[in-house]
C-alpha cells in the first residue's frame, strides 16, 4: 500500500459497533499492530521533502495507538530516500526519521517493522527498475540491507520486512535477491525476526495460483523467518473498495493449510476493511482465524494508520483529532484482538 493523492493505494497506490471481548484461544502471543503510512508518500517525487511530499509517524502517534493496545508498527519508507545512491551511504537526515521512532518504540516496548515499500522495484534516474532483474541487481539490494542490518542489529525490538509487494516479476529472481538479502542480513551480526515477502502483491488469497510455493526456497540460516502476506477483503482484494465481499474473511484458508503442510510461520503485514457491517463482519472472520491458527501466523500490522490519510479513506484507523481521540469502528475491533 502507499499513496500518492490521499485516498488509497495509489501508488498502485455509521457501523454496527462490537462489544464484548476475543475469544481466547490457546498458543503463544501473536505480533499485532498497525501500519503507520507517511514516509513512503510520493514515491515518484524524489527525493522529496519532509512534510511537503512525505511525512513521519509522531510519537503521539505512537501513544494513541499504543493506549489502545497496538504492541507492533510497521513502518513503510523508500530506499530511495533512505539511500540516494546505490552503494552509497545512507541519507542520515531521512534515516534518521526512522531511528527516531525505533527509539520511541522500544521506550513503549512495541516492536517496529522496517518496510522498504518498493513494490519489487527501485528508481533510478526516474525509471523503476526491477530489482534482481535490471541495473539495480540483488547486491545492490543487499548492500542496503547490510547496512539497515548493521544500524540496528542492536535494537531486538525491530523486524526486518524484506520489501513491500513484489509484483510481475521472475518468481526464481526475487527469491534470489531475498536470499542474498538475508545472508548480508545475518553477515552484520542481525539475529532480529524476517519477513519475507511473496510475488504477486503477496496476496494470500492467490499465493498458490501465483506460484509463491516457490518462496520455500527462501532460506535464513537462523531460521528466525516468516512468510509476509496480505489480504484485503473487498471483491478484488485490492482495497481499493469500500465494500466487502462475502466470506472473504476465509481467504486464508488455503494458504494457512499449505503454510502448515511446509512448516511455514506467517505474518499479514497488510490487511483492511471499511467501517460498515458487512466489512467489520469480514474483518472480525480474518483476526479469528488468525487467532486461532497460531501455530502458522506470528502476527498482523492492520492498513493503516497515518496522519495523512483523507477524512474519507474508508480503511483509515488514524482518529480525526489526536487531541481528543476517538476510535474508529475498525479500531474498536482491532482492540479486542491487540495482544
Amino acid at each position: 500500500m502507499t499513496k500518492t493523492h490521499l485516498t488509497r493505494r495509489a501508488a498502485i497506490a455509521g457501523a454496527a459497533l462490537i462489544c464484548g471481548p476475543a475469544v481466547a484461544n490457546e498458543g503463544p502471543a501473536l505480533i499485532t499492530g498497525v501500519n503507520l503510512a507517511g514516509l513512503e508518500f510520493n514515491s515518484s517525487n524524489l527525493p522529496g521533502r519532509l512534510d511537503h511530499n512525505y511525512v513521519s509517524p509522531t510519537t503521539e502517534e505512537l501513544d494513541y495507538y499504543h493506549a489502545a493496545g497496538a504492541r507492533a508498527v510497521r513502518i513503510p519508507f523508500l530506499w530511495e530516500r533512505a539511500q540516494p545512491a546505490l552503494n552509497e551511504r545512507l541519507d542520515e537526515p531521512y534515516t534518521g526519521l526512522i531511528d527516531r521512532l525505533v527509539e520511541a518504540c522500544g521506550a513503549r516496548r512495541m516492536r517496529l517493522i522496517l518496510d522498504p515499500h518498493q513494490y519489487g522495484r527501485r528508481r533510478v534516474n526516474g525509471e523503476a527498475m526491477i530489482i534482481g532483474e535490471s541495473a539495480v541487481t540483488g547486491a545492490h539490494f543487499a548492500h542496503f540491507w547490510s547496512l539497515l542490518a548493521r544500524r540496528y542489529a542492536s535494537a531486538d525490538h525491530v523486524i526486518f520486512g524484506l520489501q513491500n509487494e513484489p509484483h510481475d516479476q521472475d518468481t526464481p529472481r526475487l527469491i534470489g535477491a531475498l536470499n542474498t538479502a538475508i545472508t548480508a542480513i545475518r553477515a552484520s551480526g542481525a539475529r532480529q525476526l524476517i519477513l519475507a515477502p511473496g510475488n504477486g502483491w503477496s496476496g494470500a488469497h492467490a499465493w498458490l495460483r501465483r506460484g509463491n510455493q516457490a518462496m520455500l526456497g527462501v532460506r535464513d540460516p537462523l531460521s528466525n523467518i516468516a512468510l509476509d502476506a496480505h489480504q484485503f477483503l473487498d471483491a478484488d482484494s485490492s482495497g481499493t473498495h469500500d465494500t466487502c465481499a462475502a466470506d472473504a474473511g476465509g481467504r486464508l484458508d488455503a494458504f494457512t493449510a499449505w503454510a502448515r503442510e511446509n512448516g511455514q510461520r506467517a505474518f499479514l503485514s497488510e490487511f483492511g476493511a471499511a467501517a460498515n457491517a458487512a466489512c467489520e463482519r469480514e474483518l472480525i472472520g480474518l483476526l479469528e482465524h488468525m487467532a486461532a491458527n497460531r501455530d502458522v501466523w506470528i502476527g498482523w500490522t492492520y492498513w493503516a494508520g497515518g496522519p495523512w490519510w483523507d477524512e474519507d479513506y474508508p480503511l483509515s484507523i488514524e482518529p480525526l483529532s489526536m487531541r481528543r481521540p476517538e476510535h474508529r469502528p475498525q479500531m474498536q475491533i482491532l482492540r479486542r484482538y491487540f495482544q
